[in-house]
């Protein structure tokens, strides 16, 4: 499944909250600041992409890491995620897709 998403399954749910799930039934709130779509190559299945989540935590992050990734109307996901650093709003975690 992950392999068929595409950044149009991600659009109509920018600026929604996801939960991410972590250490035994931890969840850290976080929301889906930006969707980016990289340039097309031929040789690739889809076009790649990446999103940034942005939690309000800024002294607390998560470590890179597969972690499962919530959503009330996409549901859950496994997805490596990784720590971009905090700016004003929280913190800033980055999910790549090529």
């Amino acid at each position: 499944m992950l392999d068929q998403l595409t950044s149009a399954n991600f659009a109509p749910h920018l600026h929604s909250t996801f939960h991410i799930h972590y250490d035994n039934g931890q969840i850290l709130e976080v929301k889906l600041v930006a969707i980016q779509e990289f340039a097309e190559h031929a040789d690739q299945p889809r076009q790649a992409f990446s999103l940034t989540f942005q939690s309000t935590e800024k002294s607390f992050y998560l470590k890179q890491a597969i972690y499962t990734l919530a959503h009330e109307q996409m549901g859950q996901m496994d997805l490596f995620i990784v720590p971009l650093g905090p700016d004003q709003a929280g913190m800033n975690y980055e999910v790549i897709f090529s």
